[in-house]
């Protein structure tokens, strides 16, 4: 937690210092998560949630599954508490649309891990229900 060790001018500073950095193709999606995050410990809840919705859905086109801990659930919540689980219910779709129902299962787990065991289950009820999905030449029922 940044805030116990910054005062909010330095928080904002840093998240400063990540923006630009959010351009970089080379560090660019760790600079968006770190600049998500720079916003939301500097108080920043509105723009942190933006910034970390734009990142995971644009890490979700390119075919990936972001990593995810507690800074970014809790800025995802800081405003609204279903900003997150929407975001985890479009992601377990995204992933269920595109025949990557296993990666959908995935997801799953890192909720559990925030301590959400209540989504974790929904997520895993609707990638269950989802039927059959693919990778490569595995085939899940």
């Amino acid at each position: 937690n940044f805030r116990g060790h910054f005062s909010q001018p330095q928080l904002e500073q840093l998240a400063a210092t990540y923006q630009p950095l959010t351009k970089d193709p080379s560090l660019g999606y760790l600079a968006r998560y770190e600049y998500g995050k720079s916003l939301y410990h500097a108080g920043q809840h509105d723009q942190s949630r933006e910034v970390f919705t734009k990142w995971y859905e644009d890490s979700l086109a390119a075919g990936v599954l972001p990593r995810v801990d507690y800074d970014f659930r809790n800025a995802m919540s800081a405003v609204e508490v279903h900003h997150y689980r929407d975001l985890m219910f479009r992601a377990c779709d995204h992933f269920i649309a595109h025949g990557r129902r296993p990666t959908a299962v995935t997801l799953a787990w890192p909720t559990y891990q925030l301590g959400d065991s209540e989504l974790a289950n929904e997520l895993m009820g609707r990638a269950a229900a989802a039927g059959v999905g693919t990778v490569g030449n595995t085939s899940f029922r």
